[in-house]
């Protein structure tokens, strides 16, 4: 049984709306401020909607995953978490 329920896509302007953090296949703790994703450690900046294709999970203010995908290859959609 999964941990998460799952919904529909989410695009890049929700991401903006209501993502504050988000995590890479190849990275994690990314911040988002404004249209960018700022690496934490590294200070390297990119565009979400540029990023949007390897994007693994997005997290909100209290760190809680609003959205995620397990494999590269499937949709980024929006999840809840399951009581």
């Amino acid at each position: 049984m999964s941990q998460y329920r799952i919904f529909d896509k989410i695009t890049v302007e929700e991401i903006l709306e209501n993502g504050a953090y988000l995590a890479t296949f190849k990275e994690r703790d990314f911040a988002i401020k404004g249209s960018k994703a700022i690496h934490e450690e590294t200070g390297k900046a990119f565009e979400v909607k540029e990023i949007y294709e390897d994007i693994r999970n997005i997290q909100d203010e209290e760190r809680t995953i609003i959205a995620k995908r397990k494999n590269l290859d499937d949709d980024l959609r929006k999840v809840a978490r399951t009581k």
